[in-house]
């Protein structure tokens, strides 16, 4: 139950951050294209267009690697259990 809560958690957090971080991202381009234009005026589609692929690059950057760690967050548990059974085992061995 724990690896899974801790594993919808994680992955439910790591959307979160890299939806916010492509948000600002994005508003940041558009205020950066709009500077020097006259504020009731459109942006051009090219605009929106390369403001969108800067975030998803920043979405796609943040979420790169998260079936690693989320596979270490699920499996830690099952990890340090078979690392304590492995040492007591090994000491167990070594008593005369």
């Amino acid at each position: 139950m724990w690896a899974f809560g801790s594993t919808l958690y994680l992955f439910s957090d790591l959307l979160g951050r890299a939806g916010q971080a492509s948000s600002s991202t994005h508003q940041a381009c558009i205020d950066k294209e709009r500077q020097g234009r006259d504020a009731s005026a459109f942006l051009p589609r090219e605009a929106f267009v390369k403001c969108s692929e800067e975030a998803q690059a920043t979405r796609d950057a943040l979420m790169e690697g998260r079936w690693v760690r989320i596979a270490l967050i699920a499996f830690a548990p099952a990890i340090a259990r078979l690392m304590v059974y492995g040492l007591i085992a090994f000491v167990g061995s070594r008593r005369p």
